[in-house]
């Protein structure tokens, strides 16, 4: 099953997210897939994944963390694909 969509990050940005669940039964690692656009050279992304009651309370599931790094000051990221799991 794949879903997508936008997610707002906390600076208000927009996000374009989607998500991947494999196909039968058991355990899989949660894995995030984006596609990154800055004009740094280093940057890092963290990423939640909150289970969110209908009440609105939120507990957290699992959290994932990327360094994208070109490895020279003079060189940006540009725009590519990024996976970080979880």
């Amino acid at each position: 099953m794949k879903c997508s969509g936008y997610l707002a990050s906390d600076d208000g940005t927009r996000l374009d997210v989607t998500v991947t669940v494999p196909a039968g039964s058991g355990l899989h690692p949660l894995v995030v897939y984006l596609r990154a656009e800055t004009l740094a050279h280093r940057v890092q992304l963290d990423v939640r994944l909150f289970d969110v009651k209908r009440d609105g309370t939120r507990h957290l599931v699992t959290r994932g963390t990327t360094t994208l790094d070109t490895g020279t000051p003079l060189v940006p990221f540009g725009t590519k694909p990024v996976t970080i799991p979880t």
